[in-house]
């Protein structure tokens, strides 16, 4: 299964949201906005903030979290925390543009599971950026893509946002059970190369994320973004590797073939999903193809 997260671009044109289109649904989202107006979260609710996103009806989006709000600021991001009644609490990513003012950037959501509750809560959440100065607010809903979602979202005057990620795919798997029943979902090729790396001797090994190892995993990044993608700086890496490791968020895991680090992930445990945030291999080693598909995350 295949789930795209939508990169939306929400603009404050004339008062309205979106342009013209949506400027003429202002009086009923202004009215629904004062009956159920949404704030900033107190000091409690900001502490208690990650149980709140993993009692959403998608079970959680890492993105929404403390770590994850804590790993941007290192891009000077100010994290917002927004809720409200009937509202789904919503993490926000604040800067500053010179000359345009605040711009509003909700990674992994607003959370919904299908496209009118979300335009719902996007509308509610543009109204209050719009009280507070905000020129632009950028959406990431987790839903998947179709004609017909596009072109309901370009209804009610959402245009697509440019593309920032070398892959914004999502692939959604099944890892309840035990290793076996995780292994037996794969095709029977993908098993054979996994048995044969096995069989060479490669090893994946827990690690910390040390300064060491967060340098051996960021230089084999540097090797499979090489002439295809950019990296941010390492401190950024670091930072978010360690960040999630502390909370007990996050895992490291390096893969080594005749004990030299040939392959690397770094995954993230939250609510009632676990995620591939870093995945990387070396291109420079001719490597056992079994090796490559079951640890390369490129």
């Amino acid at each position: 299964m295949k789930n795209l997260g939508i990169s939306i671009d929400l603009f404050r044109l004339d008062g309205g949201i979106g342009g013209r289109t949506a400027h003429r649904q202002d009086s009923e989202r202004g009215a629904d906005n004062a009956t159920h107006p949404l704030r900033f979260a107190c000091e409690a609710e900001v502490s208690s903030w990650n149980s709140s996103i993993e009692a959403l009806c998608s079970g959680g989006q890492v993105w929404q979290s403390r770590e994850y709000a804590a790993s941007k600021r290192f891009q000077h991001y100010v994290d917002r925390y927004v809720v409200g009644e009937s509202f789904p609490a919503t993490l926000v990513l604040e800067r500053r543009v010179p000359l345009l003012g605040k711009w509003w950037y909700v990674p992994g959501g607003p959370d919904a599971l299908d496209v009118e509750s979300m335009l719902s809560a996007a509308e509610r959440l543009a109204n209050f950026a719009r009280q507070h100065g905000v020129f632009l607010l950028k959406i990431e809903p987790r839903l998947l893509e179709d004609n017909a979602t596009i072109a309901r979202l370009a209804q009610r005057g959402f245009a697509r946002g440019a593309r920032i990620l070398p892959n914004e795919s999502t692939i959604l798997l099944d890892i309840s059970g035990d290793n076996s029943d995780v292994l037996g979902r794969f095709s029977s090729s993908t098993r054979t190369k996994i048995r044969k790396a096995d069989k060479t001797g490669f090893q994946a090994r827990r690690v910390a994320a040390t300064e060491e190892n967060c340098r051996i995993m960021y230089a084999l990044l540097c090797e499979t973004g090489e002439g295809r993608f950019q990296l941010r700086p390492y401190p950024y890496y670091r930072h978010f590797w360690q960040t999630f490791e502390r909370s007990g968020r996050g895992q490291l895991v390096l893969g080594y073939a005749d004990e030299e680090p040939v392959a690397g992930m770094f995954g993230t445990v939250f609510g009632r999903t676990s995620g591939y945030k870093d995945g990387a291999s070396t291109r420079h080693l001719k490597l056992p193809s079994g090796l490559c598909t079951a640890c390369s995350g490129n």
